[in-house]
């Protein structure tokens, strides 16, 4: 009687350890945190990640392109928006027209510890190609006061800015939704939604992680060694990060997969949606293999393009005209 009261104290005092702990690391995620004004550097990884995990924010190829582009963006004539989301919270865009009569308007959805204006080198290729760009700032982001949702919940808001479009221009104004990182698994999960619109020409996804769970063991991984009492204290942490977010925000972070995503769409009758995957090679953050096990689930027209030497985020950096070329082969 006595052991079985020991154990049941012991669980009680892990669970505990473990939910205070999954408390304090969540909200220190999930807090709204704004880069757009960040002009000289650029901070688009978790804070504590190791620096080989980050060496994407430390490329020059990369970045010197991306803050170039992202001090130029409001010298063009971009248009702030705000509406209220699914669960009326307030949720913001900027929108740049390319006409009244567009051949389509590209949703740019960013990655984590990035904004709407970070989205910049994207949008002026758009538009010089003749697309409208809508640039979204994801929830915990850019100017949004919300939680970070680590792009669940934004695949919801982003079907408000298709509708917001839609009645712009007209209901089967064409649409590509385009995801970079974290922002790539929201375009998966919108595509999954039973209310995807009909009118999205083309998803692109970039840089995605295959599961947002897996994703973070392996973050969790490279912050402490692999022997057997620092594992234990990682699925520690790991369960109480998941609880904590499902008590704040509503789910769990194995509901948050990508895989999962293409397998319900696989199964429903949606009208087919062509999806193009980037991927960089040399992606610490996110390893190819994500790219690879996503591609392999899609059963859209599908291309996969994968970049020699790319770090994460990096492919459009190390391959522009290829990356562009692309998407309007698939548009098309």
């Amino acid at each position: 009687m006595i052991v079985f009261f020991l154990i049941g104290i012991l669980a009680i005092s892990l669970f505990s350890f473990s939910l205070s702990a999954g408390f304090i690391l969540l909200n220190a995620q999930i807090k709204p945190y704004d880069t757009s004004e960040k002009l000289k550097e650029e901070e688009s990884a978790m804070p504590g990640m190791p620096t080989e995990l980050t060496a994407h924010v430390r490329d020059p190829k990369i970045m010197t392109s991306l803050l170039a582009a992202k001090n130029r963006w409001y010298e063009n004539p971009i248009e702030k928006l705000e509406q209220k989301s699914f669960d009326l919270k307030p949720i913001y865009a900027d929108f740049w027209e390319y006409s009244k009569n567009p051949k389509a308007t590209a949703i740019l959805i960013h990655g984590h510890m990035d904004s709407a204006r970070g989205m910049a080198y994207l949008a002026e290729e758009y538009h010089k190609r003749g697309f409208s760009v809508l640039s979204i700032d994801m929830r915990g982001h850019g100017r949004s006061k919300l939680k970070s949702s680590f792009g669940y919940k934004d695949a919801k808001d982003i079907l408000l800015w298709i509708a917001f479009l839609q009645k712009k221009y007209n209901i089967d104004h064409k649409i590509i939704v385009h995801g970079v990182s974290m922002g790539s698994s929201s375009v998966l999960r919108l595509l999954s939604l039973k209310k995807a619109p009909a009118n999205i020409a083309l998803a692109v996804v970039d840089s995605s992680f295959a599961s947002f769970q897996t994703q973070l063991k392996s973050q969790i991984d490279n912050l402490l060694p692999n022997n057997f009492f620092q594992n234990f204290v990682k699925k520690l942490l790991l369960f109480g990060l998941s609880c904590s977010n499902f008590l704040v925000q509503g789910f769990f972070f194995f509901q948050h997969a990508p895989i999962q995503y293409l397998k319900k769409r696989n199964k429903s009758r949606s009208k087919s949606i062509p999806i193009l995957f980037f991927h960089g090679l040399k992606d610490s953050m996110v390893p190819v293999k994500n790219c690879e096990i996503l591609f392999a689930l899609t059963n859209e027209p599908k291309k996969q393009i994968l970049i020699d030497d790319a770090l994460h985020i990096g492919a459009y950096f190390y391959a522009p005209e290829k990356y562009m070329q692309e998407i309007e082969n698939l548009f098309h």
